[in-house]
């Protein structure tokens, strides 16, 4: 299950789209990370500062944050790996693995019996 396919939100191709104006801004160049398919409180006060004050990076919190959402997320969702490189995967890791100890266990073998 360690290889398994799963999701995962693309923070360079998501999106914010402003409701007052109407403009997209991408969440990699604009330092706003999302891990779910919604924004954690800190990312979200950035992402509200950033479509009402037009402005990045905050550093000592000059600009309040709005009370309401200004925006709509549009996360871009990517999947990473697939079951066939899973089955790959964990073959290829018993095999290694069964060889290592195979060995090791035929090497014990033959010193036991000398």
């Amino acid at each position: 299950m360690l290889f398994r396919p799963f999701m995962y939100i693309d923070n360079d191709h998501s999106y914010i789209l402003c409701n007052k104006d109407k403009i997209r801004y991408e969440l990699g160049p604009n330092v706003i990370f999302a891990i779910d398919k919604k924004l954690d409180p800190f990312n979200d006060a950035k992402a509200r500062k950033l479509c009402e004050h037009q402005i990045i990076r905050d550093y000592i919190n000059s600009y309040p944050v709005p009370e309401k959402i200004n925006y709509t997320f549009l996360p871009q969702k990517l999947q990473e790996s697939s079951w066939l490189g899973a089955l790959f995967s964990a073959i290829l890791t018993f095999a290694v693995g069964s060889f290592l100890i195979g060995k090791h266990l035929w090497n014990l073998f033959l010193y036991l019996i000398e």
